[in-house]
């Protein structure tokens, strides 16, 4: 994997701890800095690309699922709540 991309996956997921920090679990967000801190450490690595162990991928989407389905039920009780 492109060390790019994986910097740009990080950013990303700070921005989501930044923006949406007092709409996830303490839980999520516990563990999206879990995921943070294990792609840095890989980035620490010689070269442009990065290999990633299968656990810390399976993590980071299975993380990024939680985020993606407490953002949608959010969205979904604040649209119910302007109707």
């Amino acid at each position: 994997m492109k060390k790019l991309m994986l910097k740009e996956c990080v950013e990303s997921i700070r921005l989501i701890l930044t923006f949406k920090h007092g709409e996830l679990d303490p839980s999520v967000i516990a563990e999206l800095k879990a995921v943070v801190h294990k792609i840095e450490l890989s980035l620490r690595s010689e070269g442009d690309s990065v290999n990633l162990d299968r656990d810390t991928l399976q993590q980071a989407l299975v993380v990024i699922g939680k985020v993606a389905i407490v953002l949608d039920w959010v969205r979904r009780i604040s649209k119910n709540l302007v109707e």
